[in-house]
């Protein structure tokens, strides 16, 4: 990409027009670098986190000073919130362009037949290259030995998308799978937004399903102790979570944010202009409460309020692309394959170097090396991967998904 493809128009008609918002893809490629340099921070240091001990942080039980110094990293796993908010964003904005389209023919969407034209679309989209690596990372290089009636079960609840419902299969196979399921859950339950939206508006539908999902909660964990326990000592039962993993917890109040944004921006509104002492509090609110265990969701719902204001904001601004968010937008064009791929390879990394005994420096156990240079070794290749998958597997499933749904409209 470069920067003519790049610039950017007036407020109002850079969210009504067709093409794409180029931000978004700057945005996207900030949220994998924050993802990448969370999984690495656990690699090189077998925890990403201080541990809880009671309601607040062991700062003393850490692995090194330098598990301190890089700490910052651990936030990048909030890249995977700001995903979930700017899918939200997008798949609702392309409704709001298609109903607008309807509206000025003279016309009207039927939820129905859109709703099946989206989940082919977004299931083409996303499923082909998932399958790719899903079968690579349980067949060629898994990141674990697997019996094989775990390889059975990881497999078949991976093929399905369900493997968050289940304790062993919610990180098994590839970590970073576990939000593949969400995702394409929360496309089954988006049609439930847009009837609420039709009946009750925007608004009103969010705050249904901010109240819902703080509700569902409780009763969620409850209902799968109650599960396990008809058959604690099986593995498939024993481990079961179908409900308290399910996308109507915080993950589709993320992914609604979104898509409220994306209508509020549509409309020419804006939801909230802070200025830089508000912000700054706000951020301050964020930190204290990641560190306090029984405030630890508020830090994520600030988090989503943050990441709203962020992207209403940066997707307004009227001016060309500079070339370091040029860059960013060329990592965000192939961040899907990027994180199907990147945390299996990072797994993998230091077994690999093990088995090199040429390239067994001393530097390859220093964190502060493995954290900075080695990780931009490792980052380039994964990237160059990504690329390739993008254009022998992303690119041409994506032309297919659009042709198979236009035929749908018939």
């Amino acid at each position: 990409m470069t920067r003519e493809d790049f610039e950017v128009g007036s407020a109002k008609s850079l969210i009504q027009a067709q093409g794409k918002i180029p931000q978004i893809d700057v945005i996207r490629g900030i949220a994998i670098i924050g993802v990448f340099l969370y999984h690495l921070y656990g690699a090189v240091f077998g925890i990403d986190n201080f541990q809880w001990a009671g309601d607040f942080k062991d700062y003393g039980a850490i692995p090194s000073k330098w598990f301190a110094v890089f700490y910052p990293y651990h936030f990048g796993f909030l890249g995977v919130p700001l995903f979930f908010i700017l899918s939200g964003f997008c798949i609702h904005l392309s409704f709001l362009k298609k109903e607008k389209y309807s509206h000025e023919k003279g016309g009207k969407i039927n939820l129905a037949t859109y709703t099946k034209q989206f989940l082919v679309k977004r299931l083409i989209r996303i499923y082909p290259i998932y399958l790719i690596a899903l079968l690579l990372f349980i067949f060629v290089i898994p990141i674990a030995p697997l019996e094989p009636a775990q390889r059975s079960l990881q497999l078949w609840l991976h093929i399905f998308m369900v493997h968050n419902f289940h304790q062993d299969t919610f990180y098994g196979v590839n970590p970073s799978f576990w939000s593949i399921a969400v995702e394409f859950q929360l496309y089954l339950i988006y049609p439930i937004l847009l009837y609420f939206r039709s009946k009750f508006g925007i608004g009103k539908t969010i705050f249904l399903i901010t109240f819902f999902s703080l509700s569902y909660g409780q009763i969620a964990y409850a209902a799968d102790l109650q599960i396990q326990s008809i058959a604690p000592h099986s593995y498939v039962i024993g481990g079961l979570t179908i409900f308290s993993k399910m996308p109507f917890i915080f993950w589709w109040i993320q992914w609604a944010a979104g898509a409220f944004l994306a209508e509020s921006m549509f409309k020419g509104k804006t939801i909230f202009e802070p200025n830089a002492r508000q912000i700054g509090l706000i951020m301050i609110t964020s930190l204290i409460s990641s560190q306090y265990n029984p405030a630890y969701v508020f830090h994520i719902f600030v988090f989503v309020l943050l990441s709203i204001i962020w992207i209403q904001n940066y997707t307004l601004i009227k001016r060309k692309i500079n070339q370091i968010e040029i860059v960013l937008a060329n990592i965000g064009v192939v961040s899907y394959s990027f994180y199907l791929v990147h945390q299996p390879l990072l797994i993998h990394f230091p077994n690999w170097i093990s088995k090199l005994p040429k390239l067994q420096f001393n530097y390859l156990q220093n964190p502060f090396l493995s954290c900075t240079l080695i990780g931009l070794l490792l980052f380039i290749p994964i990237y160059l991967i990504s690329l390739a998958l993008l254009h022998r597997i992303e690119v041409p499933t994506y032309r297919l998904a659009i042709k198979l749904s236009d035929k749908l409209k018939r």
